[in-house]
């Protein structure tokens, strides 16, 4: 009861009506922060799992597909070879290559992580 306001139009008047606005301004922007903060939150919950599947059920499904691709590549395999398209040793020779080439990979993988780097330098592998 004992303060005293400043008349209207004085200079403390307008400061205190400027900081007024002021502090409704960053509760304003910080709930807008807030809010933006929590949409992104919540896209990266629902990020992964757009099919409405357990990770089982998504595992099980890969599996029974990657089973198919390998049945219809063996199926291919076998047509060619029954067709003359590939002889037996080609086909022994594209699998060894391919083997060759995966296993080139691993070892440059390998080679990457900090522990390959050591031994590569320590010459313990090439």
């Amino acid at each position: 009861l004992g303060q005293r306001l400043a008349p209207v139009g004085s200079p403390r008047s307008l400061f205190l009506s400027a900081r007024r606005h002021r502090l409704d301004m960053a509760r304003g922007l910080s709930r807008e922060l807030s809010q933006q903060k929590n949409v992104k939150a919540q896209a990266k919950v629902n990020k992964g799992n757009q099919e409405g599947m357990s990770a089982l059920q998504r595992a099980e499904r890969d599996k029974q597909v990657m089973q198919e691709k390998a049945a219809r590549k063996a199926a291919d395999k076998e047509a060619q070879l029954a067709a003359g398209v590939l002889s037996p040793d080609e086909l022994a020779e594209q699998e060894r290559k391919k083997a060759a080439a995966k296993e080139a990979k691993k070892e440059r993988q390998y080679a990457q992580t900090q522990i390959g780097k050591a031994q590569v330098k320590a010459g313990l592998i090439k």
